[in-house]
């Protein structure tokens, strides 16, 4: 019998409570194995899936039926799914919205949950959720969640008047760029202000925003650091740019930048 909280392997003889947990195992099967398949025959009584490769020499299969007792069973099931697909695709034949809402919504809850525990435990602390309906829909849609913590926002006040915005790249198949906001008090000591993962698109697009006066771009001081360590391979220059790097006073900043000339 399928157990969810020990989830297996498919194979030979396995029974469903139903023909909903049977599919949908199925699918994730496929998923996080990297294959793909397809739906053969699916009836009130027989559920039947192919390799989606089944043409060319690939004949994984899975056939299940209804029995008396209500419970489906795996009454065939021929192995093994062999045919790799490439890991960094992004259009897999069985990842459908079904199946990604499927394990997407318990996690919303949950974490609807904490955000409230979140801000009754932290009195003070800010949190707004951003929803949008759309036509032809009658649920609302989750964009994105902020929240501030009280200790945040009693001390956004003492910073200096500049947020600097540092970003990261993402590799693979994700086409999203990670940004960090932080702010510096009189002590330099580092607050956090933003975390955030945003669509490369977006990031374009709100890049054309930030012009000066408002807006200052720089570049990462560890990637100069690194690139000036490799055209000027000496140590005292390397931590007097370093220093000179993450100055805030102009006057300590001229002084070293006379310093490594």
């Amino acid at each position: 019998m399928w157990d969810e909280s020990r989830p297996t392997v498919l194979a030979n003889g396995m029974l469903f409570s139903d023909k909903a947990l049977l599919t949908r195992v199925a699918k994730m099967y496929s998923v996080r194995e990297c294959r793909e398949m397809i739906v053969w025959e699916s009836s009130p009584d027989v559920y039947k899936a192919v390799c989606h490769r089944w043409f060319t020499s690939f004949h994984w299969m899975m056939r299940a039926s209804k029995k008396e007792i209500g419970l489906w069973k795996v009454s065939k099931y021929i192995g093994t799914h062999n045919c790799k697909m490439d890991i960094f695709n992004r259009n897999h034949f069985n990842l459908d919205v079904d199946l990604i809402s499927l394990q997407l919504i318990p996690h919303i809850e949950a974490f609807i949950r904490y955000m409230a525990a979140l801000k009754h435990f932290n009195p003070g602390t800010v949190v707004e959720w951003k929803l949008e309906r759309s036509a032809g829909i009658p649920e609302y849609i989750f964009r994105y969640v902020f929240w501030a913590f009280k200790p945040a926002i009693d001390g956004f006040v003492h910073y200096f008047p500049v947020i600097s915005i540092g970003g990261t790249h993402v590799y693979g198949k994700y086409d999203i760029k990670p940004l960090i906001a932080v702010a510096v008090d009189a002590n330099e000591q580092i607050f956090p202000q933003l975390l955030s993962s945003v669509p490369m698109k977006a990031k374009r697009q709100h890049l054309a925003k930030w012009q000066e006066p408002y807006a200052y771009h720089y570049y990462c001081v560890r990637y100069l650091k690194a690139n000036f360590q490799n055209k000027y391979p000496n140590k005292d220059l390397s931590d007097l740019m370093w220093m000179d790097a993450i100055d805030h006073q102009q006057c300590k900043f001229r002084r070293r930048m006379e310093s490594i000339r």
